[in-house]
C-alpha cells in the first residue's frame, strides 16, 4: 500500500462517521509525531484515555525520545508527569521540541507503592494530559488500576517495563517493544495485529540538564493549581 493510501486509511479510521463491529464510533488517538509510526499504529497514534506499555531491553535507549513530539504538544495544553525516571530528564531536549517545561512535573524514584499511587492519582485527576511511569516491577493488578485511571481522567498513560514481560498478557490498549536500533515491534493493539516498524531517532546529543524534581509522595500528587 502506498503512503498516500495508507494515510487515507488512517484518516478514515479516525473519522467519527466510521462505525465498527465493536460498536465504537471512533478510536481516538494522539499523533506520535513520527509520520511512519502513525501510519503503522492502530488508529494512527497513541490511544487516548488508555495506557500504552513500552517494553525495552534496558532503560535509556531513547524511550523518552520516542515520546518527545507528542509530549511537547500535550504540555502546551495540560500538565505532563514523569514518574520515577531512571536518569536525569533532558530539559534542553524537551525545550528544543517546544515543550512547556513549567507544565512538566518530575517525580523522583521512591517505593513501588508510592510510585504507583502517585501515577494513579495524576492520571485520575484530569489535570494531566499524560503520565509516564518507569516501573519494571509493576504487577498486573497495578497495571489494571492505571488503565482505569486513564479512562477516569481522560489521560494518556505510558508504562516503561523490561522486554522480559513481552510474553505476559497486559491490560494496556497498546504494547510496543523498542529496540536499540530504532525498531518498534507492535506486540498488542486494538486491531489485533502485530508488526515491526522503524522510527527516526534524533542524531544529535544534547547536554543533560535535569528538570526540577518534586518530592514524592505528595498531597494530591502535587496537582497543578
Amino acid at each position: 500500500m502506498s503512503l498516500h493510501n495508507r494515510q487515507q486509511a488512517v484518516d478514515l479510521w479516525n473519522s467519527p462517521r466510521l462505525w465498527s463491529a465493536l460498536g465504537l464510533s471512533s478510536r481516538a488517538t494522539v499523533s506520535t509525531g513520527h509520520h511512519e509510526l502513525d501510519l503503522s499504529l492502530p488508529g494512527g497514534g497513541w490511544p487516548t484515555n488508555a495506557m500504552t506499555e513500552i517494553l525495552h531491553d534496558r532503560p535509556g535507549i531513547s524511550e523518552l525520545q520516542l515520546l518527545l513530539p507528542s509530549l511537547a504538544r500535550l504540555s502546551r495544553g495540560k500538565h505532563v508527569a514523569l514518574v520515577a525516571p531512571p536518569y536525569a530528564v533532558n530539559g534542553p531536549a524537551l525545550a528544543s521540541v517546544g515543550a512547556e517545561l513549567s507544565r512538566i512535573t518530575v517525580l523522583p524514584q521512591s517505593s513501588a507503592k508510592d510510585r504507583n499511587w502517585a501515577a494513579e492519582q495524576c492520571l485520575r485527576s484530569g489535570a494531566y494530559a499524560a503520565v509516564l511511569i518507569w516501573a519494571d516491577d509493576m504487577g498486573d493488578q497495578d497495571l489494571r488500576r492505571l488503565q482505569l485511571a486513564c479512562e477516569h481522567g481522560k489521560a494518556l498513560g505510558f508504562v516503561f517495563r523490561s522486554s522480559m514481560h513481552a510474553h505476559r498478557t497486559s491490560p494496556a490498549a497498546l504494547r510496543v517493544k523498542l529496540g536499540p536500533q530504532g525498531q518498534v515491534d507492535v506486540l498488542q493493539g486494538r486491531d489485533g495485529r502485530s508488526r515491526r516498524l522503524w522510527w527516526q531517532r534524533r542524531g544529535e546529543r544534547q547536554q543533560n540538564a535535569a528538570l526540577p524534581a518534586v518530592p514524592a509522595p505528595m498531597a494530591s500528587c502535587a496537582l497543578p493549581s
